[in-house]
């Protein structure tokens, strides 16, 4: 049996303390069971705070579809309700990775003359902290995020090493002093789970699944179909984009402005590959990925080559539970609902817009989808054999002859 640190547990404690006081000068004689409720209670609260802060900014960054697919999908996993409020290092490792995949995908929208540095610097302290004190396979996990901050050129490598073992320093050196203390030997927890797991290869111990586990069972089990959404997320995006070019030559054909597209890979501010191979390199790189069919605008691969990157090499462990991949499931729902929203972003004004009616989108005035629905109760009317009215008519002879076209 391997250790585990005292800090989170520490944490919990210093929150719920004040109504450990209360109710024990209130009544002195209470069940400690109601301690218990208020713990787990102020740690599922910790968890809901993280996900309305991945939540504003997928708001934000992708748009309103992209944020209530997410939500929605979070709501309906039952698996990440269950552990949400569990004293578990993975739940407390879920509170951080969900702040920094809130502040790796805000990075994806401009910067709006706003300071980026101090907000890399947050997520990088969220990613060390989460691998240094609660999980230390969240390394797999950080590296690919970090990474993509390297190649959009949001970070030097200079400064990402000097923060990060600088960072590293402070919290394995914290959980060494605390735990050290309190396992009263000198232990470094999560360095232990890493030797026991990944050098001694001692996981099978406690059972083995296939390699496949995860992608075949684990999460469509779990996530039911936002699975699918979130690994076909680039696809879907791309055909998105394919749609709305195809929208956009008939808007051009009765001289309306064509819809601009946010293609981060030409953004004025290059990326690594653009600072070691030259700028056209990076454009090819993007001309490439779209000709693949993989999407890179809207800060979609941001969030699907690290998840992707996670499961793939967290599937080599022999020992398979869903607990394990607790903490990239936010991002796993937040990759499908940009996957929804950039895929309705082409399609809307046709048939397939009716999708976001279900994803809350009919709440925009002049939305497609509230005229489909007017429309489709005067259709009801005529077919009792009841005359439209004239403004009616007018109305839909008026909305058939413009499409509005948005990219999400």
């Amino acid at each position: 049996m391997v250790p585990r640190t005292f800090l989170g547990p520490m944490a919990v404690a210093s929150v719920t303390s004040p109504i450990r006081l209360l109710v024990g000068a209130i009544a002195p004689e209470a069940p400690k069971a109601i301690m218990q409720i208020v713990a787990r209670a102020a740690i599922g609260g910790l968890v809901c705070m993280s996900v309305l802060k991945l939540a504003v900014a997928m708001w934000r960054s992708q748009g309103i579809v992209a944020m209530r697919t997410m939500l929605l999908g979070i709501g309906c996993c039952f698996h990440f309700a269950f552990y949400a409020s569990r004293p578990l290092p993975n739940t407390f490792a879920t509170i951080l990775v969900t702040y920094a995949t809130a502040i790796h995908v805000d990075q994806a929208r401009p910067s709006e003359g706003r300071a980026w540095y101090g907000r890399w610097t947050i997520e990088l302290a969220c990613l060390v902290a989460a691998a240094g004190l609660f999980r230390c396979d969240m390394i797999m996990l950080a590296v690919p995020m970090l990474l993509v901050l390297l190649l959009r050129g949001r970070v030097s490598l200079l400064p990402l090493l000097t923060w990060g073992i600088g960072l590293s320093v402070v919290f394995v050196g914290t959980s060494v002093a605390v735990d050290s203390i309190m396992w009263g030997r000198w232990v470094w927890p999560e360095g232990e789970v890493f030797f026991f797991n990944a050098i001694l290869d001692k996981s099978s111990q406690w059972g083995v699944s296939p390699w496949h586990w995860y992608a075949t069972h684990a999460l469509p089990k779990s996530t039911l179909f936002w699975f699918p959404l979130a690994a076909l997320a680039p696809l879907a995006a791309t055909a998105g984009s394919f749609l709305a070019c195809r929208q956009n030559a008939s808007r051009t054909s009765r001289n309306a402005p064509p819809v601009r597209q946010n293609v981060e890979g030409g953004h004025a501010n290059a990326g690594l590959i653009g600072r070691w191979f030259g700028r056209s390199s990076e454009r090819s790189l993007v001309a490439v990925a779209a000709w693949l069919g993989v999407d890179v605008s809207a800060g979609i691969l941001d969030v699907w080559f690290p998840l992707v990157f996670f499961v793939v090499l967290y599937s080599r462990l022999p020992h398979k539970e869903v607990r394990f991949l607790l903490p990239a499931l936010p991002m796993l729902f937040a990759a499908a609902g940009m996957g929804v929203s950039a895929f309705l972003g082409g399609t809307r004004g046709s048939g397939l817009a009716v999708g976001g009616f279900v994803l809350g989108r009919s709440g925009r005035p002049g939305n497609v989808t509230c005229a489909d629905a007017d429309a489709s109760d005067d259709s009801e009317a005529a077919g009792e054999g009841k005359s439209l009215p004239q403004s009616a008519t007018d109305q839909l002879g008026t909305q058939s002859s413009h499409t509005d076209v948005q990219l999400g």
